[in-house]
């Protein structure tokens, strides 16, 4: 029997990912489906709108048996790292047999093709002169890209879709890729024009407070919990008080202890202390930061990496030891002997009462999961509620279960 594996944000869960789920068993039947989800921090290098674990619910309520935490230190980080952590993480559970991903580029043989080019040396000589040349990575790929005449992705989950291929060859994952094309918009702000709703749009509209809009792009299961936790406050959860503690944390900061953080290279941590002094507001901060190089991405997410102290060391690492543990989020109760299954055939210790984390981690494993609840806890303190804003909530908040 298949068991499915998505890898995913939910920022927020929308009709868009109801429809994936739906349709993976609408093709291969009732089968299991394990989500590999980021946590606190996303790929763009920002807070994820809602909380993990009302994510993690909305989730389940439409058809997902099982969640499992994507730790921030893959989850905030380029493409490549993010895709690298979530299949590394697939693998460990032992049992994941397909892969599911949604692109606009619905065909998977001409993605293990753009897989594959990128990994030449013709690709990658190019690559690497475009980007001495002071391109953005994103510029040096496309360019490269057509100096050696190989097709390359252009929209994000496209990018994803490739660099998912790339890290199943990586690891040598005998997970087996299965491509939905996407029939809407990834850029698309606007909600009622595209048959499904980008996750962009919907933060727009919840940002603008159009909740009403919001609701109907949310599957009608999961509306309940998420209305909810806009009613406690627990969100919708942004960025920009993130300068104040970025502000207080630069005061201590010396440019060499900048340079160990993960992607500050070439200066960049000069620019960032000099940008600080000058800039208040977190777009701003970004946007001051910014050159032709560095794209806002990827200053918002080193500004991230700063914040919680990941070091280039920590991130590299990551990609090539051992997964440490896999944090359950939440479960449906009838697929529950998933649970066992990962138990008997993972690589990896099943993390499901952070409580017992001392008992059955390394000292590796402890440090990496400390990390994370450092990320919890700094994203906590953004929540509107002030009672949401304590910390130690990975081991306060209950497990979701269904």
């Amino acid at each position: 029997m298949y068991t499915v594996g998505i890898i995913a944000e939910y920022n927020p869960f929308h009709r868009g990912h109801a429809y994936q789920i739906q349709q993976i068993k609408k093709n291969l039947g009732n089968v299991p489906i394990i989500v590999v989800m980021s946590g606190s921090f996303v790929q763009r290098g920002e807070p994820a709108v809602m909380d993990k674990w009302t994510r993690t619910e909305m989730a389940l309520s439409c058809g997902v048996d099982l969640v499992l935490e994507l730790p921030v230190v893959f989850s905030c980080a380029p493409a490549e790292n993010f895709a690298k952590g979530s299949i590394h993480i697939m693998d460990a559970t032992g049992c994941i047999s397909h892969l599911c991903c949604g692109a606009e580029c619905g065909d998977i043989h001409l993605i293990r093709q753009m897989a594959s080019s990128e990994e030449t040396p013709a690709f990658r000589a190019a690559l690497k002169n475009a980007l001495a040349k002071g391109l953005s990575y994103p510029a040096a790929r496309e360019k490269a890209a057509l100096e050696t005449n190989i097709p390359i992705p252009l929209s994000p989950n496209d990018i994803l879709a490739v660099e998912y291929q790339k890290a199943l060859q990586y690891y040598h994952s005998e997970i087996q890729p299965y491509v939905l094309q996407r029939k809407s918009n990834y850029h698309a702000v606007k909600l009622e024009t595209e048959p499904f709703p980008s996750a962009t749009a919907i933060r727009l509209a919840l940002k603008e407070g159009n909740i009403k809009s919001v609701l109907r792009a949310i599957p009608q299961e999961a509306r309940t919990t998420f209305l909810t936790a806009l009613e406690e406050g627990k969100g919708p959860v942004w960025a920009d008080s993130l300068a104040d503690f970025l502000h207080f944390l630069l005061l201590r900061q010396s440019a060499d202890n900048l340079t160990k953080i993960f992607e500050v290279t070439e200066g960049l941590e000069n620019r960032i202390l000099s940008c600080a002094q000058e800039t208040w507001q977190w777009q701003d901060m970004i946007r001051s930061i910014k050159t032709k190089r560095y794209t806002e991405s990827k200053i918002r997410r080193i500004l991230i990496h700063v914040l919680l102290g990941l070091e280039e060391t920590i991130c590299k690492q990551a990609l090539s030891a051992p997964i440490p543990y896999l944090r359950v989020l939440g479960f449906r109760k009838e697929r529950s002997g998933l649970l066992g299954e990962i138990e008997k055939k993972g690589a990896a210790p099943l993390l499901i009462n952070p409580k017992d984390a001392k008992n059955i981690l390394s000292k590796e494993g402890m440090d990496f999961f400390q990390r994370e609840c450092l990320a919890t806890d700094l994203y906590q303190l953004l929540s509107p509620n002030p009672a949401f804003r304590k910390k130690y909530q990975d081991f306060t908040h209950p497990l979701i279960m269904i």
